[in-house]
């Protein structure tokens, strides 16, 4: 029997079994489209991690210390950060806030008022400027907060709250936060208040966990690594590797984040591998159910002069 002919039976046994047909078709289809999906999204996640990392890290390079800034450090700073550099304070720390219905634990962050460096922050749906940070946090005594926390505490804007000895009034709902860098932050809601008011809180003492962070930005017209590589060396040669100062750039951000980003690559390709078994499991039975259907339709085309060989093909 040639080709042509077994073709056409072919055709026709798909035609006279429609279900099995579709269903077979359906299965490798969900198999090959759930494969590829899960490739893309990989891909385009890492992508966008890729471009959008300095918006993340809201800086070009940073120094963190669970320390006060000293002296020494200041005048580090002031030596080695070329000139022109956009420079941005923070103060971290977690605290304790009690609203009218509840009482979280906060990640506070005593910003300044042109933080962040990199980055969208917007308050009620309006870009955050200097002169609007400085109005609210800084001369009012205001802190910012996003819309669920609000409600949990059970305050809306004008109410006042007490962080440690101060007494802060809520300025602003955060509708869209600035990208930070995963890290401790993660296990707290956010609260933002002036930098000034971090010490006026009385909770900066010691076995207090605080992180003071000085971030960075270099003019556009300058290498940021080579301003990155003097402070670091700087600071190395001063206070030695295991002073407690960690100097970060968007290229280490870059190395901790592609790391995340190759464990997250390596579940979905685990998740294809699955997809694809199961797809071949689920072919496997349909072909197997279909097969045992039609040993009538085979046995008769053996004896008819078919091969077995012929009868599989169709």
């Amino acid at each position: 029997m040639n080709f042509k002919t077994l073709c056409r039976y072919a055709v026709k046994e798909l035609l006279n079994s429609k279900k099995f047909s579709i269903f077979f078709t359906v299965n490798l289809s969900v198999g090959l489209l759930g494969f590829i999906f899960l490739l893309s999204v990989g891909g385009n996640v890492r992508t966008y991690f890729q471009s959008n990392l300095r918006n993340m890290f809201n800086a070009d390079y940073k120094i963190t210390a669970r320390s006060p800034q000293s002296a020494e450090l200041e005048e580090i700073i002031k030596t080695n950060v070329p000139p022109g550099t956009q420079r941005s304070n923070k103060i971290e720390f977690f605290s304790m806030i009690a609203g009218k219905e509840n009482a979280l634990l906060f990640n506070v962050n005593a910003i300044e008022s042109n933080f962040p460096l990199y980055g969208r922050f917007e308050i009620d749906g309006k870009s955050v400027s200097e002169e609007m940070a400085d109005k609210a946090l800084i001369q009012s005594a205001g802190i910012w907060t996003d819309a669920d926390a609000q409600k949990l505490l059970g305050i809306q804007s004008g109410d006042k709250v007490k962080i440690g000895s101060t007494e802060f009034t809520l300025a602003g709902t955060v509708t869209r936060p600035p990208s930070m860098a995963l890290g401790f932050t993660g296990m707290a809601p956010q609260v933002y208040i002036g930098y000034p008011y971090a010490e006026k809180t009385g909770l900066i003492q010691f076995g207090s966990r605080i992180v003071y962070e000085n971030a960075f930005r270099t003019p556009p017209a300058q290498d940021y690594y080579d301003a990155y590589q003097k402070l670091e060396n700087a600071v190395k040669d001063k206070f030695g590797a295991d002073s407690g100062f960690s100097v970060r750039s968007i290229d280490g951000s870059n190395e901790n984040m592609g790391q995340m980003i190759d464990y997250v690559s390596g579940f979905l390709n685990l998740i294809n591998l699955v997809a694809l078994f199961l797809s071949g499991v689920g072919a496997y039975y349909l072909y197997k159910g279909y097969a045992r259907a039609r040993q009538k339709f085979n046995a008769i085309a053996v004896c008819i002069g078919m091969t077995q060989a012929e009868t599989h093909v169709i």
